[in-house]
């Protein structure tokens, strides 16, 4: 296996295997990514990440009695590219406790599109240190105006048999490009985490009855709102409806002048008058009893949750209201993804997509019975200018070493088709 924290190969040594009978293995222990959990930032944090453009700015709270704040730093890896650009910090006195720092981050302009870890660098007699928050900090050039999710939920992930599928599920996320994931109802935060560490967006997640005690360490708080541009804010909330919701209403009457308001949950029975007060457009679930796909109250609200462990969808709004969040024409059905089937959205590169190839070709399957409008294709390159014989290239960004040119390309791919993108200097 490989220890994950230094990518060293283990080797177990003498293992004697008869023939006829069961070899039972010593422990084999996984060693977590650092960067699987926040440390020594508050906020914000995975579970609670903050959506901006550049040069736009907001608040962090972080780790830091008795230091001095040296660097304040963004930075995400695509493959072999490291891409990162410093951040100014203006601290805010008044928000500052004992050991707690806060102030407020202002992104560069030139910041690139893409999902960022926080970085915190401190320094102080014994204590210096960097704080880190991954993959926490989302940059965007536009806030989205018609907002599309890929939702699912209640995939029982507790172990490395279920991981490996939430992994394939980031894969198809990454080139379906939704603005955000949302999962409903998981279990271990351990592996959920490390299986979602591939997403290119930000994702928001609930624990539920199924739950491993400890999971804010991973995610924070189950009650918390994520807000993306002025018309749409997420609701994260990871109790059952029948507890206190004074808290779930303050975020959302802070929030009265939000067009679009979403609610990702563990229980889709929420209280109608609570929905109707603040306008909810959608809720998710993973959890109940009824009809998975059906709209109540006044506003009125789109329920539009799992239907099984082995399926996803995509909700697309229009005009601040769900227009599609169904499969093959059906009213209910969700996108079929069996645990053993071949992802049905897929691609693969040729040559190897690593950086050192000047031309690349991206081949993209879709077995799926509808067209992906607007997917999105990364390729890693030599330090170079681009163009692309299909769709349109999106974003071009060199590497901090100035070795690589990350490219991504958006790219429409029609239902039960190959597509194919090649990037050539």
């Amino acid at each position: 296996h490989i220890n994950r924290r230094t990518a060293d190969s283990e080797i177990i040594q003498n293992i004697t295997i008869h023939p006829g009978e069961t070899t039972v293995l010593p422990p084999v222990y996984l060693h977590r990514t650092p960067d699987t959990r926040a440390s020594g930032v508050r906020k914000p944090a995975p579970g609670h990440p903050v959506n901006c453009r550049p040069g736009e700015s907001f608040r962090t709270r972080f780790a830091g009695y008795d230091t001095q704040v040296e660097r304040i730093w963004l930075a995400r890896h695509v493959g072999p590219a490291r891409i990162s650009r410093t951040a100014s910090f203006q601290e805010d006195p008044s928000a500052a406790f004992y050991y707690d720092r806060e102030g407020i981050v202002t992104l560069p302009p030139d910041m690139p599109e893409g999902l960022y870890d926080l970085l915190i660098q401190t320094t102080g007699l014994n204590r210096a240190r960097t704080c880190r928050s991954p993959r926490s900090v989302h940059v965007v050039q536009t806030d989205p105006q018609d907002p599309v999710f890929m939702t699912f939920g209640h995939l029982d992930t507790s172990g490395q048999y279920q991981a490996e599928y939430l992994r394939r599920l980031a894969d198809i996320a990454n080139l379906l490009a939704p603005d955000m994931v949302l999962v409903s109802n998981a279990c271990n935060p351990a592996y959920v985490s490390g299986a979602l560490a591939g997403l290119q967006m930000p994702h928001l997640i609930t624990f539920g009855n199924h739950q491993f005690p400890g999971h804010q360490q991973w995610y924070g708080d189950p009650v918390g709102c994520t807000d993306f541009g002025p018309n749409l804010c997420i609701l994260n909330f990871g109790h059952p409806w029948h507890v206190d919701l004074s808290r779930a209403d303050a975020l959302l009457t802070a929030r009265a002048n939000v067009p679009v308001k979403i609610v990702n949950a563990f229980e889709h029975n929420a209280p109608v008058t609570f929905l109707d007060k603040h306008r909810g457009r959608y809720i998710h679930d993973a959890h109940g009893p009824g009809k998975k796909v059906m709209t109540f109250g006044a506003t009125p609200t789109q329920r539009a949750g799992k239907s099984s462990s082995s399926s996803f969808r995509i909700v697309r709004f229009q005009s601040t209201r769900v227009v599609s969040c169904t499969y093959g024409g059906s009213g209910t059905d969700p996108i079929p993804f069996d645990r053993e089937s071949v992802p049905p959205l897929r691609v693969t590169y040729t040559p190897d997509n690593d950086g050192t190839h000047s031309t690349v070709t991206a081949t993209v399957t879709n077995d799926l019975k509808e067209t992906c409008p607007n997917a999105r294709i990364t390729c890693v390159l030599p330090r170079g200018t681009y163009r692309t014989d299909n769709g349109r290239i999106e974003t071009t960004v060199e590497s901090d070493c100035g070795t690589y040119t990350v490219v991504t390309v958006r790219v429409d791919l029609p239902a039960e088709t190959e597509t194919s993108v090649t990037l050539s200097p």
